[in-house]
């Protein structure tokens, strides 16, 4: 897995050690699955070595569930996920009936995903594809059935910090 993909299994890594707290600002049951025991262990070992990290992706990531819950509470239907990496919201937030959560990201990303979780209950309609954000994504995402004229909810966590400028105007568009 290339160095970029390898933030996803950070994210998911720093989302088990909130969610094995005491008292977690959120709880993710499939974070340390996503993450893996060994990549766990080391970031651990890591955080305890360089007394920890200010708790950035956990805020974020509380703030944005909270976020997510508000825009379904006001009949939202749609979710978009660029680079997904290993986000389990599908699987592990309380979702109205017919919520559509579309990821977008990397085949070996998604594939490795799809493997840890499998068996595992999706709490929503969930459409994945494989893509190259630089290419013509919003094609694709109208191909799995989202619908450019019904609200959306956008989530681009984590991902605009590693694109250039001209790649953030690009992919806005």
């Amino acid at each position: 897995m290339e160095d970029i993909a390898r933030t996803a299994l950070w994210v998911a890594g720093m989302r088990a050690l909130e969610s094995e707290r005491g008292n977690p600002l959120f709880r993710d049951p499939f974070a340390r699955r996503l993450a893996g025991d060994a990549f766990l262990e080391d970031l651990r070992r890591s955080n305890e070595a360089n007394g920890g990290m200010p708790p950035a992706i956990e805020v974020r990531t509380r703030w944005i569930d909270d976020q997510v819950a508000l825009s379904v509470g006001r009949g939202i239907r749609q979710v978009v996920i660029l680079a997904a990496g290993m986000d389990a919201r599908a699987y592990r937030l309380a979702w109205p009936p017919n919520t559509r959560l579309f990821e977008l990201d990397r085949d070996d990303l998604l594939q490795d995903k799809h493997e840890k979780l499998s068996g595992v209950a999706l709490k929503c309609e969930r459409y994945a594809a494989s893509v190259d954000l630089a290419d013509d994504w919003p094609a694709v995402l109208k191909g799995l059935g989202f619908v450019s004229n019904e609200p959306a909810l956008w989530l681009v966590e984590g991902l605009l910090i590693y694109l250039q400028p001209d790649q953030v105007a690009r992919l806005l568009e």
